[in-house]
C-alpha cells in the first residue's frame, strides 16, 4: 500500500524521473531544476520541469482518502539555440509518453531574445494512489 501522502511528492518524484531520463539521452551539459528560471543569469540549457495545481479524482463515498490526481506538468527549455531547445523538448516529451503522460500542450520553441530560446510543453495523467508508474 501506497503512504497517504502519496500525491505531496508527485512533482519531485516525475522530475527525477523525467530529468534523469533526458540527461541520459542529452547528456550531463543539461542543468534540470524545479525551481524558476530567470533568462538573464541561467545556465544555459536548462529543463525546468513543475507541476501546475494538481486536482483531486476518484473521490469515493467515505471521501477520507485521496485516491488519485490530475497531475498536468510543464516543461520549459531555455537555450542559446533552436536545435538545442527543439531537441531537448523533444528527448523530454518522449520521457513524459515513457510514464504514459499526454501532451497537452505540444512543444514549441521560440526566441525570446538575440540568443535565448524558450521551449514550452505541458503534460497531463490521472495518477493513481499505488500508481506503479509514479508512486513510491
Amino acid at each position: 500500500m501506497a503512504r497517504e501522502e502519496w500525491y505531496s511528492y508527485l512533482e519531485s518524484t516525475i522530475y527525477n524521473k523525467v530529468s534523469k531520463g533526458v540527461k541520459a539521452i542529452y547528456g550531463a551539459s543539461l542543468n534540470t531544476t524545479t525551481i524558476g528560471v530567470d533568462p538573464t543569469d541561467a545556465t544555459f540549457p536548462t529543463l525546468y520541469i513543475h507541476e501546475l495545481e494538481p486536482v483531486e479524482r476518484g473521490q469515493d463515498l467515505d471521501n477520507i482518502t485521496v485516491n488519485a490526481v490530475l497531475c498536468t506538468m510543464q516543461a520549459e527549455v531555455y537555450s542559446h539555440s533552436k536545435s538545442d531547445c527543439t531537441k531537448i523538448l523533444r528527448h523530454t516529451t518522449s520521457q513524459f509518453k515513457g510514464l504514459r503522460f499526454n501532451v497537452v500542450a505540444m512543444p514549441l520553441a521560440v526566441q525570446e531574445s538575440a540568443d535565448i530560446w524558450h521551449g514550452v510543453c505541458r503534460f497531463r495523467r490521472l495518477i493513481g494512489n499505488g500508481d506503479s508508474d509514479i508512486v513510491i
